[in-house]
């Protein structure tokens, strides 16, 4: 289709180029004759090496049958195609294919040659354009999905911890050393160290942290390999970013719905994260 879009595109700016200047007188038949050019042109290039009566032959069958079927279909006031008018054409648009280059001419033998190397170019880049874009929606495709999964596990551990804050100043008045414990909230931002213990080693993997005096840089140094993990993977790993369908509908608009990953959807209601509310 870019392609066929591309000679067509070629044809309008070789023959415009001449026709600027008569352009209202006989716009209509320039139209007609860049249209049946590019007729021309899809048959020279399908049999790359044919002849005047070749082509005029297939174009006068192919036009006779469209018409018959279109009579067919329908009663319409359109006159049948001619064929001297048709084999007139051919020739006028062959004339034309060779002025551009196209094809070549050795008597009666028509030779197809190609498209300008810019239109060949053009498509080129217009392929490879298409490519990138794919691409890059694929891309945008998931980082999207992220997200809204990040989204979905933001508002639920913000539930959660409201719940937990709730039930916490309920049961204050029961013990006196309630406030001295940790609040059992996860507060935001954090990441996880991981490291492995291979059971073949005796040894432990030993941390080394040092921090800067103004506490904005962190340094660790490890004796063997890790793994550090963000809050978000996390979140991901307790579960905490799946939600129902009835909360997802609240949360996002129907437009953004499709893009949230199907892994992520609760199939029961009844753990809906709304009841923590």
């Amino acid at each position: 289709m870019a392609i066929q879009q591309a000679k067509k595109a070629a044809l309008e700016r070789e023959s415009g180029t001449s026709s600027r200047g008569r352009k209202k007188k006989g716009s209509r038949h320039q139209k007609g004759l860049r249209h049946f050019s590019l007729m021309v042109c899809e048959k020279v290039e399908e049999k790359r090496v044919t002849t005047y009566n070749e082509v005029a032959e297939c174009l006068v069958r192919d036009l006779t049958n469209e018409a018959a079927q279109q009579s067919s279909t329908q009663s319409s006031g359109k006159k049948p195609h001619d064929e001297k008018n048709i084999r007139r054409r051919v020739y006028d648009a062959l004339n034309v294919l060779m002025a551009m280059g196209i094809i070549a001419k050795d008597k009666k033998t028509i030779s197809w040659i190609g498209l300008p190397g810019g239109v060949n170019e053009e498509v080129g880049n217009l392929t490879d354009q298409l490519e990138q874009m794919d691409a890059r929606l694929v891309r945008k495709r998931a980082l999207l999905a992220n997200m809204m999964v990040d989204v979905v596990g933001m508002k639920n551990l913000f539930h959660r911890n409201t719940k937990e804050q709730q039930r916490r100043q309920q049961s204050s008045n029961s013990s006196s050393d309630e406030d001295d414990q940790p609040p059992p909230r996860v507060e935001l931002p954090f990441v996880l160290v991981h490291t492995t213990r291979d059971a073949g080693k005796k040894e432990q993997t030993v941390i080394h942290c040092r921090m800067s005096d103004d506490r904005e840089n962190v340094t660790f140094d490890f004796s063997d390999s890790f793994c550090i993990i963000d809050d978000k993977d996390v979140l991901r790993k307790m579960n905490v970013s799946k939600v129902n369908e009835w909360d997802l509908q609240r949360i996002f608009p129907v437009e953004l719905r499709p893009y949230f990953p199907a892994g992520n959807i609760r199939q029961s209601s009844s753990s809906s994260s709304s009841d923590s509310k």
